[in-house]
C-alpha cells in the first residue's frame, strides 16, 4: 500500500509540456489514461508520428500494468499461484514459487529496505493493515475517529520482521515462515512497475513519451513539438488540499527528461482525530504516522528508487535524510507543516522558480 491517488489527490501532477528541441522531428502529442490498476489513475502522455503507432505503445502500456498490479496486488490473488497475494495466503503454510517479477521486486525492496536502514519495511504488512482499516473506517467519520490501541499495534509487530520471511533464490520460492505475517510493498510497488513499463516502451522503439501512476511521474526522452527541452512536471504544495493541482497550487516545476518525480506526502490517505491528520505513511520505529514533514519529492532517474526513498526520506528526520540523498546523488524538497521548503542542491538547478531553471529554446 502506498498513496492512495485518485485523479483529485494527486501528488504530482504531469504540466505535460507539448513540447522538444528544435534538433528533433516534431511529433503530434496523443493521451491515454485508464484507473483499473494500482488503485489509481494512470496517465500516458506520448509524441508519435500517427495516432495508431500510438495506440499500440498506450495498449502495450495499459496491459503490462494489469500484469504487474495482478502479480503485486498484496490482497486480491487475481487467479494467480505465483503472485503476491499468494505469498501471503500461504504464509506459515507452505513456500511459493513466485513469478521471476515477484522475486526481482522483493531482491529490489529488501536492497533499498537495507540502504534505508529499514525506514521502509516490506515485512510491516501487519502492522500496516492495522492502519489501513482505521483510514478506511474513518476516513468519512470525522466525529467517531480514533487511533489503533498500542496493544493492537503491538500484536501486529509479533508478526513483522526479516526473520519471517525466507526466499530460496535458487528454488525461485518464498516463504512467509507463521500465519498472520504478510508482505507489503505499497512503498515500492507502482514506481517499480512503472519502470518496467517505461523500459519496455523505450525498448519497442517510444523514445519521448511520459507516464503517470499517480503521484509517480517517469519521463522518457523529450517531449517531441519543438518549443521546450523538457517535460515540465509540477510539485503540489500539501497546503493546497485535494485539488486537482493548477498552477497556483504548485510549489514549483522540475524540467526533467528520463527522469522520475515521486511525492510521498500526509494528504493522500488519511484520516482526522481531532485536530491530528493521522495518515498512511507508517515509521517501522514508532508503529505510527511519519510526521517530520507535510511532503517529500525525489528526483532520480529510476522510477522504483525514487517510489522508495520518497516514502523513507519522509520518514527520515532531515539530517538523516539529507545525508542520505547526497551519498545517492537524489534531488529532493522536503516541505514542513508551516510551509517551510528545502530542497537539496542536487534538485535546484531542475526547478522553475526556486532554482530559476529555464525551458526554452
Amino acid at each position: 500500500m502506498k498513496r492512495f491517488v485518485a485523479i483529485c489527490l494527486a501528488v504530482l501532477l504531469p504540466l505535460l509540456s507539448m513540447t522538444s528541441c528544435q534538433q528533433q522531428k516534431t511529433l503530434t502529442k496523443y493521451q491515454y489514461q485508464f484507473f483499473d490498476t494500482f488503485d489509481t489513475l494512470i496517465q500516458i502522455v506520448g509524441y508519435t508520428e500517427t495516432e495508431e503507432q500510438f495506440n499500440t505503445y498506450a495498449q502495450q502500456a495499459h496491459q503490462r500494468f494489469i500484469e504487474l498490479n495482478n502479480l503485486f496486488d498484496k490482497f486480491d490473488d487475481h487467479g494467480l499461484t505465483n503472485g503476491l497475494a499468494a505469498i501471503n495466503q500461504q504464509a506459515g503454510v507452505a513456500p511459493v514459487k513466485a513469478d521471476p517479477q515477484v522475486l526481482k521486486l522483493l531482491n529490489f525492496a529488501l536492497e533499498w529496505q537495507a540502504k534505508t536502514d529499514g525506514a521502509v519495511d516490506i515485512t510491516m504488512g501487519p502492522v500496516i493493515s492495522v492502519w489501513q482499516s482505521y483510514i478506511a473506517r474513518y476516513k468519512d467519520d470525522y466525529d467517531n475517529a480514533t487511533l489503533p490501541t498500542d496493544q493492537e499495534l503491538q500484536d501486529a509487530l509479533v508478526h513483522c520482521g526479516q526473520d519471517k520471511l525466507v526466499i530460496d533464490q535458487q528454488a525461485g520460492t518464498v516463504y512467509l515462515t507463521e500465519k498472520g505475517a504478510s508482505l507489503d510493498v505499497g512503498a515500492v510497488a507502482k514506481g517499480y512497475a512503472t519502470e518496467i513499463v517505461a523500459n519496455e516502451l523505450q525498448a519497442a522503439g517510444w523514445s519521448s513519451f511520459s507516464l503517470s501512476s499517480g503521484g509517480n511521474v517517469r519521463t522518457c526522452g523529450a517531449p517531441q513539438n519543438g518549443k521546450t527541452r523538457a517535460w515540465s512536471v509540477g510539485i503540489q504544495d500539501p497546503r493546497s488540499g485535494a485539488v486537482l493541482a493548477q498552477d497556483s497550487s504548485l510549489l514549483d516545476v522540475v524540467y526533467a527528461n528520463d527522469m522520475s518525480v515521486v511525492t510521498s506526502g500526509d494528504y493522500q490517505r488519511f484520516y482526522m482525530v481531532g485536530d491530528r491528520r493521522v495518515h498512511h505513511i507508517i515509521d517501522p520505529a514508532t508503529l505510527m504516522p511519519a510526521d517530520h514533514y507535510r511532503s517529500v519529492t525525489v528526483v532520480v532517474r529510476d522510477s522504483g528508487e525514487a517510489d522508495v526513498l520518497s516514502t523513507a526520506l519522509f520518514i527520515l528526520d532531515y539530517d538523516t535524510g539529507s545525508a542520505l540523498a547526497e551519498q545517492l546523488g537524489v534531488g529532493v524538497m522536503w516541505v514542513y507543516a508551516d510551509g517551510t521548503v528545502k530542497t537539496n542542491d542536487i534538485l535546484k538547478p531542475m526547478l522553475r522558480d526556486i532554482g530559476g531553471a529555464d525551458n526554452s529554446l
